[in-house]
């Protein structure tokens, strides 16, 4: 299984969360969202989106979302 994190947060609430350990105010969380690094909201996995597996193998895994990080922030999980 790899995960992968995103830059998707649940809510405003949940990204301040997340960034005050390391030592980001409301105002910083606010900036990083007005300048396009994070966002808020799931990220778009649209339906029926698949990811390819290995070169030549035909391999197909259909992307499931999951939240990480004490549920501030999305991940995609997807099956090796």
């Amino acid at each position: 299984m790899t995960r992968i994190g995103t830059s998707y947060f649940v809510n405003l609430a949940a990204a301040c969360r997340y960034f005050k350990p390391y030592g980001y105010d409301a105002a910083d969380v606010t900036r990083k969202l007005a300048e396009g690094e994070i966002h808020l909201g799931k990220p778009p996995v649209m339906k029926g989106e698949v990811l390819g597996g290995p070169v030549g193998t035909g391999a197909r895994t259909r992307p499931g979302l999951r939240l990480t990080d004490g549920g501030t922030r999305y991940e995609i999980e997807i099956e090796d």
